[in-house]
């Protein structure tokens, strides 16, 4: 047994711009393909050896028109619709390590689950739009992330890869400085280890040059509060590292881009770039407190739906001062 859909089979995030490529697990779904912005199915996470023709193949597709997104998800009795109107779209972040891609929409309300036919929990609160995928198809996703954030704004937004270069040479700053308010960084103003999120950057401001750098930090050693003994010793084996990051914005949006976990133990080299945008009309009731996990750190904490997106800076830092004013959000 064959079918055309798995002899096309792969890791990759496939536009859909025909009836003929809709999954056979969504077809009941009325989907008017005139009308849509962007429709994609994403792919189930598993090799190509491990699929079989009988299969649903794909965990998702996504349909976007001009007044919501729709997220059609594969699930044990059929498949999930979750409907978000672009109006309620407060943040999104997205980004890859290594392969591993991921995305998260979140919402300033709430988001319309509907099982069809299965069932869907709706217990406590989440991100209204969680996707992961493989970071071969991070073109496309950046697309995605482009077409939703200009439906939410109502502009048009335009957004360029990660791993792009800019053209030229930029300026160096100290780090540190409290007030940036330029095109990008010099290469190694967050040093060696973090030229990838520089790189990122530069590919933002190109993309998009009304963007501008607000403030950044580099990596550096943290300290845990509170550890004794054993644990303190196993601190200074493998001590803790707060993650480089720049904070960028324009006049609707933050930018935060940065690695995928803020602070992690590990001597592995970092290879993740993470992007995390807050439309910032949507994002009101900032808080900021010291972090209670490391010493000289704070964290930012953005509620959105019952959730928060949390940013985590040094205390003095020149990123820190930008999240306070473009959260307003005074530091105590």
């Amino acid at each position: 047994m064959r079918s055309a859909e798995y002899d096309a089979f792969g890791p990759w995030v496939v536009p859909v711009d025909s009836l003929d490529l809709v999954p056979p697990l969504y077809r009941n779904h009325p989907l008017d393909l005139e009308r849509a912005v962007m429709v994609l199915k994403v792919p189930r996470q598993i090799t190509r050896r491990d699929a079989t023709p009988e299969m649903d193949l794909y965990d998702h597709l996504v349909v976007v028109d001009p007044d919501k997104i729709e997220l059609l998800s594969r699930s044990a009795k059929g498949y999930d619709l979750l409907t978000v109107e672009h109006s309620q779209v407060a943040a999104i972040d997205y980004g890859a390590d290594l392969l591993d891609g991921w995305l998260t929409l979140f919402t300033a309300g709430g988001a319309s689950r509907t099982p069809v036919p299965g069932v869907s929990s709706t217990d406590g609160p989440r991100p209204a739009l969680t996707l992961k995928y493989n970071a071969a198809s991070e073109g496309i996703i950046e697309t995605l992330v482009a077409t939703l954030r200009g439906l939410a704004l109502g502009v048009s937004t335009t957004s360029a890869g990660h791993g792009a270069a800019t053209d030229g040479a930029v300026p160096h700053e100290t780090p540190g400085q409290t007030s940036i308010h330029r095109a990008a960084l010099g290469l190694l103003d967050l040093g060696e280890r973090d030229v990838g999120l520089v790189t990122a950057q530069h590919a933002l401001v190109r993309a998009e040059p009304d963007v501008r750098v607000l403030g950044f930090h580099a990596r550096r050693t943290v300290t845990p509060r509170g550890r004794q003994g054993a644990a303190r010793f196993l601190d200074l084996i493998l001590p803790s590292t707060l993650h480089a990051a720049i904070v960028c914005a324009s006049e609707n949006e933050l930018h935060v881009l940065r690695r995928r976990h803020w602070v992690t133990r590990s001597r592995r080299p970092e290879h993740s770039v993470g992007h995390t945008i807050l439309l910032l009309e949507r994002c009101g009731g900032t808080t900021v407190r010291d972090d209670e996990r490391f010493e000289g750190t704070r964290v930012f904490s953005v509620p959105v739906g019952g959730l928060a997106v949390e940013l985590v800076v040094p205390v003095g830092s020149s990123s820190e001062r930008a999240l306070s004013d473009e959260l307003r959000v005074p530091l105590g």
